[in-house]
Formats: C-alpha cells, sequence, structure tokens
C-alpha cells in the first residue's frame, strides 16, 4: 500500500483535525499549480513579444449625442485620461 493511501485512510479513521488538516494539505497542493496556470496566463508580457492594439474614435454624423461623443474623444486623447487608463492596466 502506497505511504499516501495510508495516510489518507489513518487520517479519514481517526477523523477530526488530523483528517481536516490533512483534506487542507492536500487542496493545497493540487490547487497549487493551478494557481501557477493561471498568474502565468494573466501576468503581463514582456514588451518583446506583446502585440500593441491601436484604438480610434470618431463622431459620425449620424450620432444622437455627438456633443458627449466629442467630449468624450477629448477626454480620451487628454494627458488626464493616463492615470485613467494606467489605473485599470491599459497603458
Amino acid at each position: 500500500m502506497d505511504r499516501r493511501t495510508l495516510l489518507g485512510a489513518l487520517a479519514g479513521a481517526v477523523g477530526g483535525r488530523a483528517d481536516t488538516a490533512l483534506m487542507r494539505t492536500i487542496d493545497i497542493f493540487l490547487a497549487f499549480p493551478g494557481i501557477l496556470l493561471a498568474i502565468a496566463l494573466v501576468a503581463p508580457l514582456p514588451d518583446a513579444i506583446q502585440s500593441m492594439t491601436a484604438y480610434h474614435a470618431a463622431v459620425t454624423a449620424a450620432s444622437l449625442e455627438q456633443a458627449a461623443a466629442r467630449d468624450l474623444t477629448r477626454f480620451l486623447a487628454a494627458p488626464e485620461a493616463k492615470p485613467v487608463f494606467a489605473a485599470t492596466g491599459i497603458d
């Protein structure tokens, strides 16, 4: 019998704190590789392999809220927008 199986069976038979501690420890070990994978997928990529996306905005003649659209495009292009972009991860 494998030591891990024996340890699990013993903790299950004893119950209580030993069982709970073993279950939590195993949960952490099983979850840890998944956490590393998730971090690796969402972590920023190095500049050398990033692809940059340029966004453009325009106000069309058919826009119902032309003044609001112009204000928004001016704000997005203004230096004051830079901290907003940086705070949301868009830089």
